[in-house]
């Protein structure tokens, strides 16, 4: 059920990683390597995780070290997330919730990294 997903754009500067389906510790190892290289060589970053089912222990820990990195280097990280969702409440439970913006599309995403309404 949900087989995982990543897939890594840019598009005017920032890049965009989108995930879907169950992101769990088979694919969480891929996903800490793409976030790194993306924080390496892009900057601003916006994680989608509209389409995400399952995100566990492993994806948070993944997230949790990019936001980590992002606050080291003055860059700017947003998380598109279905509201009421189980991937919103579990980056409620470990605090991502409260330490970066979580936005409902990435419209909206987009225009707060911009500074602008959408």
């Amino acid at each position: 059920m949900g087989k995982a997903a990543i897939r890594v754009r840019h598009h005017d500067g920032v890049a965009v990683v989108t995930l879907c389906g169950n992101v769990e510790r088979a694919v969480a190892a891929d996903l800490e390597r793409e976030l790194a290289e993306v924080q390496r060589t892009v900057g601003d970053l916006i994680v989608d995780l509209g389409a995400v089912n399952l995100l566990d222990a492993f994806a948070l820990r993944a997230l949790l070290v990019a936001e980590g990195r992002a606050a080291r280097a003055q860059q700017q990280l947003a998380l598109v997330v279905r509201p009421a969702s189980g991937t919103s409440a579990a980056l409620e439970f470990v605090g991502l919730g409260k330490r970066l913006p979580l936005f409902a599309s990435y419209d909206v995403a987009r225009a707060a990294l911009e500074g602008s309404t959408p």
